[in-house]
C-alpha cells in the first residue's frame, strides 16, 4: 500500500481508512471467517497486505456488511408475509 501511513494496526491512505480482517470484522459485528468468506466469494476485495496480514477498505466492509444484512431480513419478512396470506 504505497504511500500508507501505518498508525498502530489501522492503516490511513487517500482518506480511506484500511482495517485488517480482525477489525473488519469488529467493525461488522461479523466473525472473522465470515469477512474471508466474503472475499472469497468477490464480494470484498483485499487492497493489500502487510507481513502477511490482508487489509480491507472499511467503507467497503460496512457497505457489503448492510447489503448481506438487508437480504435475509426482506426474504423473512416476504416468507412470513405469504404464510399469512396463505392462511
Amino acid at each position: 500500500m504505497g504511500g500508507a501511513e501505518q498508525r498502530g494496526k489501522r492503516l490511513r491512505a487517500d482518506s480511506r481508512d484500511y482495517v485488517s480482517t480482525d477489525q473488519a470484522a469488529d467493525l461488522a459485528g461479523v466473525p472473522e471467517g465470515t469477512i474471508r468468506s466474503w472475499a472469497s466469494r468477490g464480494k470484498l476485495a483485499a487492497v493489500g497486505t502487510v507481513n502477511g496480514v490482508r487489509y480491507y477498505v472499511a467503507a467497503e466492509v460496512m457497505r457489503v456488511e448492510a447489503a448481506t444484512r438487508r437480504r435475509p431480513r426482506l426474504q423473512r419478512l416476504v416468507g412470513k408475509a405469504t404464510k399469512d396470506l396463505q392462511r
